[in-house]
């Protein structure tokens, strides 16, 4: 799952670096997140340590690069 960082995103728009055209063009996912509520929700779908992750490094395994305006999380439901 790969999900806008909101922390991120509101930082920039207060700080000038994201447009209001760029937040609407590129960060535009209908639910913000940050790193407490989208493990919250994951959490409460079923998902439970150790088993969820949230990927902080530049590089996601072998798949693709993080962008840092992003929060990337992998988890693997119980059977």
């Amino acid at each position: 799952m790969v999900v806008d960082d909101f922390e991120f995103v509101c930082r920039g728009f207060v700080g000038g670096d994201i447009s209001i055209k760029l937040l609407n063009d590129v960060y535009n996912h209908p639910t913000q997140f940050n790193k407490e509520y989208l493990s919250d929700c994951i959490n409460q779908a079923g998902f439970n340590d150790p088993a969820v992750s949230i990927w902080f490094s530049e590089r996601v395994g072998d798949l693709f690069n993080r962008s840092q305006s992003e929060l990337v999380l992998s988890a693997k439901k119980h059977e």
